[in-house]
């Protein structure tokens, strides 16, 4: 009992300590309002892409009024264009919103992505402080482990841990240090993130009250600060000077917030031998168009056979037409296994993709910043699998158009050798489907019940390497 008497007691002296830290709440004040200003900057950018993206939608709705008839065989129409809403998370957590395309064109020659909602402004390429989440990551990361540094140098009981390890047990001490380091940062971390997610629904339209997540988001925070004040721990036990530990210090947080994401991005990006849309969009269009011109051509072959010379004009296109039903079924076969190879070639660079993106996902949670990058970014719905879910869905929709619009072609044009030359023999279907004809696209839920199987794994991650950061510290012994 006494011992338990006697840490509560240093428990409590060294979370005041922390707590009247020179600078902590000016440097506090400092990052909550840092992260206004990210927030702010990031809801103007948000209320012109709404602007952008409603616009988008005036003109879509136009064009169709206009139009009696669908699209036409022309490359691309942007009738069939579907737009991408902003998303109203990203004032808090830019994620995905500066990479994900704002809309795609459907056309004869595949996808066409349109350019994401990024900002153009001139100075945009120099915004180190993208949102409210880089304000957390840098700012409170050089806090916590500045901090973590500093409580161990600085603590009273900084003498017993470069003593005998037998009067005091290192492991007794530094648990009254992370404990009070971690109650805390739990503190520090909930007046910010409550501050920074109350600021940003305040801003925002009401979608963003179901966008932005506080609880997930102030838990991945705090595990966040707890981590980098640990390893600031563990830079204090290991260094012989003040001055070695705090250029370590300065170190550590640079490899760990700058240097580490391009790295472990760069690792990725060169083990992953993915192709690009463009150029998938390319192969799958020449590969279709080929096969497609290879069905009609065998198809206009084995009509030549039945039109003999001596045949006026309307004899042949009668018997033309009651041999092509002889034909037709063989012909729609071949179109169907030339749009099944073009749906298998997609889809393997989707599950290529998917694959990369996991690699990537995984890594992501070796190092506290980039865990908390991605964290913050499933947890508020702006993580790589909301742009796996948009890459289904578009997958999904051209697949259908595709076999609408552009396979069940209305009319068939044929190159037919009649009387020793070429003549045009059309076959017609039907006319020219409406708007209203073709597939229509499912509006893509964004909600972030669609991150959640990345959740846990994030936050399990998070809390091994508090445990390990921790541990460390409290077994390493002191060299102060």
């Amino acid at each position: 009992m006494n011992a338990t008497w006697a840490w509560l007691i240093m428990l409590r002296a060294t979370g005041l300590q922390i707590l009247g830290a020179p600078g902590l709440w000016a440097m506090v004040a400092t990052c909550v309002f840092s992260s206004f200003v990210s927030i702010f900057h990031n809801h103007n950018a948000h209320l012109e892409a709404l602007g952008h993206y409603t616009l988008e939608l005036q003109e879509r709705q136009r064009i169709r009024f206009q139009s009696t008839v669908g699209p036409s065989g022309r490359e691309t129409d942007r009738s069939l264009r579907v737009l991408r809403p902003p998303s109203a998370a990203a004032t808090f957590v830019v994620g995905v919103e500066r990479t994900l395309p704002a809309g795609w064109d459907f056309g004869p020659a595949g996808v066409e992505t349109l350019a994401p909602y990024a900002s153009q402004e001139p100075l945009a390429a120099f915004d180190i402080l993208a949102d409210g989440e880089s304000v957390v990551r840098l700012f409170g990361g050089l806090l916590a482990i500045v901090l973590g540094f500093w409580t161990v140098t600085r603590s009273p009981a900084s003498g017993w841990l470069a003593a005998a390890p037998w009067l005091v047990p290192h492991w007794w001490l530094m648990s009254v240090l992370l404990t009070a380091g971690a109650a805390v940062f739990g503190l520090i971390a909930l007046l910010w993130i409550g501050a920074s997610v109350m600021f940003a629904l305040w801003l925002s339209d009401p979608a963003a009250h179901n966008a932005i997540v506080f609880m997930d988001s102030w838990l991945l925070a705090w595990i966040y600060f707890v981590t980098m004040f640990g390893i600031g721990a563990v830079i204090a036990r290991l260094s012989t000077n003040s001055l070695a530990g705090m250029t370590t210090v300065v170190a550590t947080w640079t490899v760990l917030i700058f240097l580490g994401p391009q790295l472990l991005a760069t690792v990725v990006r060169m083990a992953s031998a993915t192709p690009t849309r463009a150029m998938l969009e390319q192969d799958r269009r020449e590969k279709y168009a080929d096969q497609q011109k290879t069905a009609d051509d065998a198809l206009a072959t084995s009509l030549s056979a039945f039109s003999p010379t001596g045949l006026t004009r309307p004899d042949l296109n009668k018997m033309l037409t009651d041999a092509f039903q002889r034909f037709e079924p063989e012909w729609r076969h071949r179109m169907r296994e030339a749009r099944e190879d073009s749906d298998k070639s997609n889809r393997r660079w989707l599950d290529a993709r998917a694959q990369w993106i996991g690699r990537l996902q995984t890594i992501a949670r070796f190092t506290p910043g980039t865990l908390l990058q991605s964290g913050l970014a499933t947890a508020n719905g702006q993580s790589w699998a909301t742009s796996r879910l948009w890459e289904e869905s578009i997958s999904s929709h051209e697949s259908a158009l595709n076999r609408s619009l552009f396979d069940d072609r209305g009319t068939l044009p044929l190159r037919i050798r009649w009387n020793n030359s070429m003549t045009l023999w059309t076959k017609v279907w039907h006319a020219t489907r409406s708007h209203a004809e073709l597939p229509q696209f499912d509006v893509v839920s964004t909600s972030t019940a669609l991150d959640r199987t990345a959740l846990p794994l994030d936050l399990a991650a998070g809390l091994l390497q508090v445990v390990i950061v921790f541990l460390a510290a409290a077994y390493e012994p002191s060299r102060l």
